[in-house]
């Protein structure tokens, strides 16, 4: 073996510098969330079949798309071709390895283990991040935010880490400061979704839609189609749309760019959901949606994964469909009863507030809705995208005649970022 040394500056135990140049290259596709991190990586196993942390890579990107027998088959290789690399890669193997095989809560322990010694090593923070924000926690952007603190100065300008770093802050409020963050991480690689996400979010929260349609559509133009964030990020130029008042356009693109998308997997129902059940609260409840499409992904959700169970029930009660209503408070019940703490006392109330709005039953909405709202966090995702929990809680408020209670969470959203959705929607608490 012939050592060499990655972008980062960490040394890689590979037969070539074709092979290392490969690797890195991939990393950085996959960091970036850019198309060709796989067949990147498959080229620098074409250059060296025995190199370690290429097949930890795999194992890695296999397991982010469910892909779990992939996964376990790349990360066996692994860790049989560990042995006659450095320490750091080793242990960067097992990290992964914990990753595909171990509970969250044991993977995420050996994954901190490794950062301490070596916090430069990317891939297993990505994948730690991965792990607290899915960890159901209730202060679980704060842990977050604290994983990437602890080690900013090991990692100084580093586009990657500016990024994620910048959409830890604003999912903290700390909103200026992830916009300088998004834009000097963007200006060191200006093709990095992992800044440009956080940028749309900046956007999101300072209620400047027009700005947020004008960045993500001239950044949208040169990103593949294919691309890990395509459809997120439509998903964010499709909001701005929305929330600017163009209702024809928003639909324009969630067609071209989100709903074509809803067979590749669960963050596209997510999105399209979503975007769907803002449109109708939003008091456009005559128009035409293509929500049938949206419905057929979300019964084809198995219930686990909070954030697309409460996403699938908002589009199964938009449609009406009870049948799968029922399985997918059937499997939460399940999970509830088999000691899933999440499930019980977040997701099924979630779910169940979700289907009485469905029906139009406002005052059953709310009583299942209001007393968990200050736990909706808990499912994971961003604030933007659960905000559309709490704006269903709002506009049940208001059909309900409950405008004292519709008022007061209006004024506490209103004291955390501008909105002028929010401000019209409190004009009717007052008219």
């Amino acid at each position: 073996m012939n050592p060499s040394t990655a972008a980062d500056g960490l040394p890689l135990t590979a037969c070539s510098t074709l092979a290392a140049d490969r690797y890195s290259e991939a990393i950085d596709r996959l960091l970036s969330g850019n198309v060709g991190a796989e067949d990147g990586l498959r080229q620098a196993l074409d250059a060296d079949a025995g190199f370690a942390l290429a097949h930890a890579a795999l194992a890695a990107l296999y397991r982010f798309r469910g892909e779990i027998p992939r996964a376990k088959a790349s990360i066996t290789r692994a860790r049989t071709l560990a042995a006659g690399a450095t320490r750091r890669e080793r242990q960067h193997v097992e990290a992964v390895a914990a990753f595909v095989h171990e509970p969250a809560s044991r993977a995420l322990a050996l994954l901190r283990e490794h950062l301490t010694v070596y916090p430069r090593d990317a891939v297993p923070l990505s994948l730690a991040l991965y792990l607290v924000a899915r960890s159901g926690a209730i202060d679980w952007p704060r842990q977050l935010f604290a994983l990437l603190d602890e080690r900013a100065s090991a990692y100084g300008d580093d586009w990657w880490f500016l990024g994620v770093y910048a959409l830890a802050h604003e999912e903290l409020g700390r909103i200026e400061e992830a916009r300088r963050l998004a834009e000097r991480s963007l200006t060191r690689n200006p093709r990095n979704a992992g800044a440009a996400h956080p940028l749309a979010h900046v956007y999101y929260e300072t209620d400047d839609h027009a700005g947020g349609v004008g960045f993500l559509s001239g950044w949208l133009a040169d990103y593949d189609r294919a691309a890990p964030f395509h459809c997120h990020l439509s998903w964010h130029l499709a909001l701005a749309l929305l929330l600017r008042g163009d209702v024809e356009l928003a639909l324009r693109a969630y067609g071209r760019h989100i709903g074509a998308k809803l067979a590749a997997g669960p963050a596209a129902l997510i999105d399209a959901a979503s975007l769907l059940w803002r449109i109708q609260i939003y008091g456009h409840r005559d128009r035409l949606l293509p929500l049938d499409d949206v419905a057929g992904a979300a019964r084809a959700v198995r219930p686990g994964v909070p954030l697309t169970d409460v996403h699938a029930a908002l589009a199964l009660a938009s449609t009406g469909d009870e049948m799968a209503l029922d399985r997918l408070i059937d499997g939460l019940g399940t999970l509830a009863r088999q000691g899933d703490p999440l499930a019980a006392d977040v997701v099924l109330p979630l779910v169940q507030g979700i289907r009485a709005f469905g029906h139009e039953d406002h005052v059953e909405a709310i009583r299942w809705l209001e007393p968990v709202a200050d736990r909706v966090v808990r499912i994971g995702g961003s604030n933007a995208q659960r905000e559309v929990l709490e704006e269903t809680l709002v506009v049940a408020y208001l059909r309900a005649g409950r405008v004292d209670q519709a008022a007061r969470l209006l004024h506490k959203r209103l004291r955390r970022r501008p909105s002028a959705r929010d401000l019209a929607w409190l004009s009717d608490c007052s008219g």
